[in-house]
């Protein structure tokens, strides 16, 4: 949620069929459960072993812009109401639908190594709406992320 108490899909563009699709899923599908508090890949949640393979989120956006910029990467973060956590080299909790947290995890790249992003779920997530929404719903807020 952002300060003004907005969550991240209710603000900005025009929705994209997929983030129509995720918030109706939601509301169809919300139950009253509480995180875990615990951080898992989408090919960790349930059913996400072979959908991730075939449905990978589309990060490069966010690293071409922010691969190697720490500070860029936290206040895009911030701007769409997420808050700054502490993994990896910066992190951003963001929260697009109340009972969705999503964790954006970026690691720099040195002269060694390229930076990496990985985006972490609360294992509960497919308890509140399908794997296929879900990824909608974190293609649409990468989408947001990286413009």
């Amino acid at each position: 949620m952002d300060p003004q108490g907005e969550f991240l899909v209710l603000k900005g563009p025009e929705p994209s069929a997929e983030l129509q699709v995720s918030v109706i899923e939601y509301l169809l599908g919300a139950k009253e459960i509480e995180s875990l508090g615990r951080w898992v890949m989408m090919k960790d949640l349930k059913g996400g072993r072979g959908f991730a393979q075939s449905h990978p989120l589309p990060l490069e956006g966010i690293m071409e812009r922010f691969g190697r910029d720490r500070e860029g990467f936290v206040q895009k973060g911030r701007s769409l109401g997420g808050k700054v956590f502490k993994f990896g080299d910066a992190s951003i909790l963001l929260k697009p639908l109340p009972r969705i947290p999503m964790l954006f995890v970026l690691w720099e790249g040195d002269e060694e190594f390229p930076p990496r992003l990985n985006v972490l779920f609360d294992p509960t997530a497919t308890e509140h709406m399908r794997l296929d929404a879900l990824y909608g719903l974190a293609v649409e807020v990468c989408r947001r992320y990286s413009s």
